[in-house]
């Protein structure tokens, strides 16, 4: 009877000490990111870690978490921001820019740039660019030609005719990216996200990579500079505290020798004080190799592509947030007619 309840007492202890955090032990934050959103953090469908790999490859890079963290001479890398730039963090980087001290790539088919291209003198996006043609399942797949390239866009907006065209959308023609001289600074500015995103970059469902115009594009608005800072301080993410290893391992060998000295006291078997130690490590494998974090659910990044298009079209056109695709079609269509 006494072994049997020493041996219960023994896994017991292993067990708490595996939920034991000693005083003080370190902590660090693992970031968890939306699929969709373009932090190079992020390996899912709308991030750019496949971008930010070959970007290493090639050039000195630094993944900035924090605007005043920016500093030239390099080009900044503004791809797809969840948040918008706050008036002082635009005038900080365009003060950079006009001094030659930054080159600037803007690709964003939203709102969340406008402040960072006023400062700049640069207008923002003029409205979602959508196929009309019929073909294919997605009306919000457009093609972009860019030099002798025509690539696939998901994220489509089109730019104000003002600075030196570099691409077109082939469905109306419009700018889709344009290089701008700003001081002694170059801003080339993308109306879409997407071709930088994984999916796209690395090829989606039958449709061509767009790994060698976003490469390419880069390294226009690098304009002789070599160093690439990319802006990591406007996405959305949720911070999940983790232990450090050491830290679990500190906790559990510490309750359980606590324990084991009071066997000992007590005068158990030396066998019974192994066997203690050792089920000490029995939690490792799990700890190890299982995080307890569910993966998120496969959604599709052209559907989810559609629904921010949507709102982001709808905001423009003054419709309401939630309005369907088949309510901003009718409103585009009344629109032209009256005109």
């Amino acid at each position: 009877m006494e072994k049997r309840w020493l041996a219960i007492l023994l896994l017991g202890l292993a067990l708490a000490g595996s939920l034991y955090t000693p005083a003080g032990a370190p902590v660090r934050g693992a970031r968890i990111y939306d699929l969709m959103s373009c932090s190079p953090d992020n390996p899912g469908p709308g991030g750019t870690l496949a971008l930010l790999l070959d970007l290493e490859s090639r050039h000195e890079v630094e993944v900035a978490d924090s605007i005043s963290q920016v500093r030239g001479p390099g080009l900044l890398l503004v791809i797809g921001p969840d948040k918008p730039y706050t008036r002082a963090e635009a005038r900080l980087i365009a003060g950079l820019v006009r001094s030659g001290r930054l080159n600037l790539l803007v690709a964003d088919e939203t709102n969340n740039s406008a402040l960072l291209l006023e400062e700049l003198g640069i207008q923002p996006v003029d409205g979602v660019v959508t196929n009309r043609s019929g073909v294919g399942d997605w009306i919000y797949i457009v093609h972009m030609s860019c030099w002798d390239h025509v690539i696939p866009s998901a994220l489509s907006a089109r730019l104000p005719p003002s600075g030196e065209i570099l691409c077109k959308y082939t469905e109306d023609g419009s700018p889709a990216a344009e290089i701008h001289r700003v001081g002694k600074g170059l801003v080339l500015v993308v109306g879409d996200s997407s071709i930088f995103a994984n999916y796209l970059y690395n090829g989606y469902d039958g449709l061509p990579p767009t790994r060698d115009v976003a490469l390419r594009l880069i390294e226009t608005a690098l304009g002789g500079k070599d160093r690439i800072i990319f802006d990591n301080s406007h996405y959305n993410y949720q911070e999940t505290p983790t232990l450090e290893p050491s830290a679990v391992l500190s906790g559990i060998l510490l309750t359980v020798v606590e324990g084991l000295q009071s066997l000992a006291n007590q005068h158990a078997s030396p066998y019974w004080l192994l066997a203690g130690l050792l089920a000490a490590a029995l939690p490792w494998p799990a700890i190890l190799l299982y995080p307890s974090r569910e993966p998120e659910p496969w959604r599709d990044p052209l559907e989810e592509h559609e629904k921010t298009l949507l709102e982001v079209e709808a905001a423009r056109l003054g419709l309401p947030a939630d309005s369907s695709l088949e309510e901003v079609l009718s409103y585009l269509e009344r629109e032209h007619s009256e005109e």
